[in-house]
């Protein structure tokens, strides 16, 4: 859902008209062209992400071996400046100041028993570069917990749902509650996998809730042709759900990723109750379909 991309992150104002640039091409080529779209309400994406602060120097961390290697490799000076000048001079496309200047506000650290920190924050308590916090924060707890956020602008996001194309998608995938990719730089279930739908209503639904409910239900069920789906009616398959749209929340976050959303009162699956009274039933109906 980035669309045009600016660089460094732009203002809300700038976002929208990013994205309004966007949907000029798209409203020019559905003139000729049978097309449509689908946003992740969310401004950060992908299936995975990386569960620890080293994660963000990957190609030192992997060169290291193991993250308690590479926090005794930071012991060194010149290995420190090396990372600092690479990073510096764009070279790392993960932490590249030359495109998003404000990169340490985005990376959340996840302190002891603490909500998570800016590492700005800490590299101002500091006093310190925040590639130098960065490096010896790692140097004495090498599996410190971080996450990044907003990646996109919310008001790009806004504006996309805004059109009458739009369809609301994830990128989420099914995984069981031990998946993990060890590998160096490690990886783990995003939230999103978890609270694409509740973000949406929460965070981005607009005054009409029977849009909202369309745009996740009717309209991508019949652009991928299929009949009998997403809508209520004699004769249709009944995948329907039942939920308070005020309190329809995702109660996880980066720290607590695998948590159920709040306020579905019933699911029902292939017309087998999947959620009653709040409560799963243990039915397993679901199945893939194909257009």
């Amino acid at each position: 859902h980035s669309g045009y991309s600016v660089s460094p992150d732009p203002p809300a104002s700038l976002a929208r008209a990013a994205a309004e640039a966007t949907l000029e091409v798209i409203d020019d080529a559905r003139r000729r062209l049978d097309i449509a779209f689908d946003v992740i309400p969310s401004t950060v994406g992908g299936p995975l992400e990386m569960p620890y602060l080293a994660s963000f120097l990957a190609p030192w961390l992997k060169e290291a071996g193991s993250l308690q290697r590479f926090a005794h490799l930071l012991r060194a000076r010149d290995r420190r400046a090396e990372i600092a000048d690479c990073i510096e001079d764009g070279s790392w496309w993960r932490i590249n100041p030359n495109i998003s200047p404000d990169w340490p506000e985005k990376i959340m650290v996840h302190m002891s028993g603490r909500e998570p920190v800016p590492l700005a924050d800490l590299a101002r308590r500091e006093k310190k570069s925040a590639l130098d916090a960065m490096f010896d924060i790692i140097r004495e707890n090498p599996r410190m917990g971080a996450h990044v956020t907003g990646s996109v602008h919310e008001a790009g996001v806004r504006t996309y749902l805004e059109h009458d194309l739009a369809m609301v998608g994830s990128d989420g995938c099914s995984f069981d509650e031990d998946f993990a990719i060890a590998a160096l730089p490690c990886f783990q279930a995003h939230v999103n996998n978890y609270a694409c739908f509740p973000q949406f209503f929460s965070d981005f639904s607009d005054a009409c809730l029977e849009e909202d409910v369309r745009q996740v239900t009717s309209r991508p069920a019949e652009r991928f042709g299929l009949t009998g789906r997403g809508v209520v009616a004699d004769d249709a398959v009944a995948d329907i759900v039942v939920f308070e749209p005020e309190a329809y929340q995702y109660p996880g976050d980066s720290t607590s990723q695998r948590r159920l959303a709040e306020g579905v009162r019933y699911l029902l699956v292939n017309g087998q109750m999947v959620i009653g009274e709040g409560e799963q039933t243990g039915a397993l109906p679901g199945r893939v379909i194909t257009s």
